[in-house]
């Protein structure tokens, strides 16, 4: 399976130029933000379903695989850095919580 969401863009491409696309990219998230509008297109997903195991007709044998747009995913991990970021310097949560901290 190639890596690249529902946009059909590869995350491979991104990687290779993101030097040159690291301005625009964060003219647009700021953006993003600033109107907040996250874009309709972004929140569009394919999903596939990928047999397992045991018979191919019986559904519970299949796992979904989402794939989202590859930009959508870009900006929700630099989102979820700035926010855990934000999270730790102002030491928001207490020693004594408890649950999944990623």
């Amino acid at each position: 399976m190639q890596n690249k969401g529902f946009d059909n863009l590869p995350i491979r491409i991104l990687k290779i130029c993101s030097q040159s696309l690291a301005t625009p990219f964060s003219f647009l998230f700021n953006l993003i933000l600033s109107s907040e509008a996250f874009p309709t297109s972004w929140k569009i997903a394919s999903v596939i379903p990928v047999h397992k195991t045991g018979s191919q007709t019986v559904v519970q044998n299949y796992r979904t695989i989402v794939l989202l747009p590859s930009l959508s995913k870009v900006f929700e991990k630099l989102l979820h850095k700035h926010v855990y970021n934000y999270r730790e310097y102002h030491k928001l949560l207490i020693p004594n919580n408890s649950g999944i901290l990623p």
